[in-house]
């Protein structure tokens, strides 16, 4: 993946025309392996998109809340809890 060199670029979080970063997309179209890999590099669980919807929020929409386990879910949530934690303390 392109993770590492976006990353370094400082485009990570850089968004569509709809307001979709690459975790968004990745969340959406249930891709566990790129938004574990999304998330270890740091992309930002809190962004959403012109429709208001988060990472996490948009998985849950499109169905990706079943898996065995729901890791996808897990994944974001905990990235969710743990950022808030860190923004809550600054």
């Amino acid at each position: 993946m392109l993770i590492a060199p976006t990353q370094a670029a400082g485009a990570l979080d850089v968004v569509d025309d709809t307001g979709s970063s690459a975790l968004m997309t990745a969340a959406k179209k249930g891709l566990v392996s790129a938004t574990e890999q999304l998330l270890a590099a740091g992309a930002k669980t809190e962004l959403t998109d012109a429709s208001r919807m988060t990472a996490l929020v948009l998985a849950i929409a499109h169905g990706h809340y079943d898996g065995d386990p729901p890791s996808m879910l897990l994944m974001l949530a905990s990235f969710n809890h743990k950022r808030a934690n860190r923004l809550s303390r600054a």
